[in-house]
């Protein structure tokens, strides 16, 4: 079965609101086996939805989820606009008026007059009870297409979609994929080096490159619903190209690493410049970090860089800051200062500004030093300053993996 999606709302179209709604529907259709064929989005405009509304009609599928707009204001138009296109007869719900009132009583808040909307529901339609919110949704039959209208507020949509869809829908099937975590390696690098596999496997395995500033996700979908094969191109990836591989499905870098670290009883402590504790974060962010993660010192000035860490001074006048010597000393420093088994030292330049042509924006060096290792390694991320961060955070979770656990 197939289906298509109408997102509805002035800030999905200007960008200030991220649609979460559709994904999030598209993920959970598919285990019904459901398949979206069409995203939209249209303004909180009347004109504007039914022209949508006209399209999506045009194309065959067995249902369609429409989320936004159903709230109580001024720009919510999406039920009077829905009203009108199916024809909709109305009603006030007194009951659910007074189940309204009688909720703002029990929290202590005045209920605003525009709530009362809230209550007007409709004949030739089912009503849809909404256990996070004010705002009902609707349950539509139109041309041999079920119309699911829903609020576009994430949890209070998820949950009139899990409470009162799911019963509507096919039952669940399992679909037998599996979703394998890489990082070090472009899309295009992984592809040309499992390219045999691939060509070898067509017809009865898909593959599916899913590229993020953490890394790339593989994703392999049995065509014929069938799980064998999929531990099998498992295998045969990871003889090739294993060391890029951290993990599957859920994992993260972060919490792979940890894991290590924690079963092999290795302490870490960190010295972060320009990734301003962001290493700290990922790994902290993980139960069970305190078992292995000392402490960290975001060493962004010269000055803590020489009085808590004690990197020689004459070394950052001769070599800079962002340096090799100094992100080699940092990580040093930092381990003996903690007396952790491992020490990371990060020093770079995140942007926009303070860049040089010997030392330009995005140049990072980031160093290991502990347990026989001792080495630094030099980038140059062409990104903003959030992703910079980000990315030399995790190359430095990547360079503990390959240099204790690989």
């Amino acid at each position: 079965m197939k289906s298509a999606i109408l997102t509805i709302g002035n800030e999905l179209l200007a960008g200030f609101t991220v649609d979460t709604n559709s994904s999030w529907l598209s993920q959970n259709l598919n285990q019904h086996c459901i398949k979206t064929i069409k995203k939209s989005s249209a303004s909180d405009n009347a004109k504007d939805i039914s022209l949508e509304l006209n399209s999506l009609f045009q194309i065959d599928v067995n249902f369609l989820f429409i989320t936004g707009g159903l709230g109580p204001t001024s720009d919510d138009i999406t039920r009077n606009t829905i009203k009108q296109y199916f024809n909709l007869e109305e009603e006030f719900d007194n009951e659910y008026f007074e189940l309204l009132k009688s909720k703002f009583r029990e929290r202590g808040i005045k209920m605003p007059s525009s709530i009362k909307s809230q209550a007007i529901t409709f004949k030739n339609c089912e009503m849809l009870d909404n256990p996070k919110g004010t705002a009902k949704g609707l349950y539509i039959f139109h041309k041999d297409v079920k119309v699911f209208v829903l609020p576009g507020v994430p949890s209070e949509m998820r949950a009139i979609f899990e409470d009162q869809i799911v019963d509507k829908l096919p039952p669940k099937k399992e679909v037998p994929y599996l979703t394998l975590r890489s990082f070090g390696i472009s899309e295009s690098s992984l592809e040309q080096k499992i390219y045999s596999i691939i060509e070898n496997w067509n017809g009865k395995v898909n593959f599916a490159f899913l590229p993020s500033y953490k890394g790339i996700d593989l994703r392999l979908n049995d065509i014929n619903s069938s799980s064998k094969n999929l531990n099998k191109v498992k295998d045969e990836i990871l003889q090739v190209v294993g060391k890029y591989f951290y993990g599957e499905s859920n994992d993260t870098l972060e919490s792979v690493v940890l894991a290590k670290l924690v079963k092999e009883n290795i302490t870490l402590s960190t010295a972060e410049s320009c990734t301003g504790g962001r290493l700290s974060f990922y790994i902290t962010a993980n139960s069970g970090s305190s078992k292995i993660f000392k402490g960290g010192i975001i060493a962004y000035s010269n000055e803590i860089k020489e009085n808590l860490l004690g990197i020689n001074k004459n070394v950052i006048v001769k070599n800079g800051s962002v340096s090799q010597d100094v992100a080699l000393q940092m990580a040093k420093a930092v381990k003996d200062k903690f007396d952790s088994d491992i020490g990371i030292g990060i020093t770079g330049i995140s942007g926009p500004s303070g860049g040089t042509k010997k030392k330009p924006v995005g140049l990072v060096y980031i160093s290991i030093s502990g347990l026989g290792i001792s080495k630094v390694k030099k980038y140059i991320l062409k990104l903003d300053r959030k992703m910079h961060q980000e990315v030399a955070s995790y190359i430095a979770l990547n360079m503990i993996r390959k240099s204790y656990f690989v």
